[in-house]
């Protein structure tokens, strides 16, 4: 799909007031320097034990982060295509991030054996021009403890008895509304029915919540039982107490991929390569995986064994697994952002 570039940062700043704001300049350019646009919390922590740290013991390069959203991340990318020097060596984006990307040019293409350890990558997230290192999918969260028949299904989500008791994050709405088109009969390429089917949840008492947080305090409150959000969610929401399962929907969940980027005009591919196979390495695998709760991008690295509880699928469920149309998703963008502002939301 041909996105004009400003189209796309006009998609991206609707997202991110405030653009790259704040954001820090560190020095670039160095030999021994490797500039990551990362996000932060825990992720950023587990990047510096288990990526940055090793490759510096190894090769003596230092990594420097710079943390934002990702949305400010590829807002700056764009503002910068035509800069020789960007910002980032290496850019950190969640796959419709890394879409847009692409889209418009500004990721390099990895040549054949520039990274070892891409060989490795499960063969389904196999990209030329960006690494996975960790994904989840899409699931429905419910509260265990007072649902006696879980949802298994997105269209179990429109069964009467749980009028009143589902709740949706507005932020994450392109979601929520491919998952309604794929309950009403459409799916990742037909969003059509889910007007429909989000009118009708409108009529059942569905509640939109400003943020995931919001949603967390609405689950822990018993003000909503069920969510629909990624299955790592729901496994750090457990973890901090709240009382919830997830079911990867028979319909099939949908993948969400993290990967990693170099973009075209990075002050130093050659550390940023390195970066990349460094994130690819057993240590970062496991490490990235257990802190983030979702699965290793390699094959050579199982699912760390305090999330095979939680996390394991089978390979019929794996294989059904669906991945988003982003070239669509883009293009319908404008039209469903407005249904689900004035006619879902409001």
């Amino acid at each position: 799909m041909n996105v004009s570039r400003r189209h796309a940062i006009t998609s991206v700043a609707a997202l991110v007031a405030g653009g790259s704001a704040g954001l820090s300049h560190p020095a670039f350019g160095q030999s021994g320097q490797v500039v990551v646009g990362t996000w932060g919390g825990d992720g950023a922590e587990t990047l510096r034990r288990a990526v940055d740290e090793p490759l510096r013991k190894r090769s003596g390069l230092e990594v420097l982060q710079e943390i934002a959203l990702g949305e400010s991340r590829l807002t700056k990318m764009l503002v910068e295509k035509n800069s020789r020097r960007g910002s980032f060596d290496v850019a950190h984006l969640a796959d419709a991030e890394k879409f847009l990307a692409a889209s418009q040019g500004l990721l390099e293409t990895f040549p054949e054996g520039r990274i070892p350890r891409k060989s490795k990558v499960i063969a389904r997230l196999q990209e030329p021009d960006a690494i996975p290192f960790v994904y989840t999918y899409r699931a429905i969260i419910y509260n265990d403890k007072r649902l006696s028949t879980p949802p298994r299904s997105y269209a179990d989500l429109w069964d009467p008895s749980l009028k009143g008791k589902i709740g949706v994050a507005d932020v994450f709405y392109h979601a929520i509304i491919e998952s309604a088109a794929i309950a009403g009969g459409g799916g990742i390429h037909d969003f059509e029915p889910a007007k429909k089917m989000l009118l009708e949840w409108k009529r059942m008492g569905t509640r939109v919540y400003p943020s995931r947080e919001a949603i967390a305090a609405a689950l822990k409150s018993e003000e909503i039982l069920v969510n629909v959000d990624l299955a790592s969610r729901a496994v750090f929401w457990r973890r901090a107490g709240l009382p919830v399962k997830f079911a990867l929907p028979k319909e099939g969940g949908t993948l969400q991929v993290f990967n990693a980027a170099i973009p075209r005009n990075a002050r130093n591919k050659d550390a940023a390569y390195a970066y990349l196979d460094a994130m690819l390495q057993p240590e970062a695998q496991t490490g990235l995986s257990k802190t983030m709760c979702c699965y290793p991008v390699v094959s050579d690295v199982p699912l760390p064994p305090d999330l095979v509880d939680d996390l394991t699928i089978s390979d019929k469920e794996r294989d059904a697994l669906l991945t988003s149309d982003f070239g669509y998703m883009q293009k319908v963008k404008a039209e469903y952002l407005e249904f689900w502002q004035k006619q879902f939301r409001a």
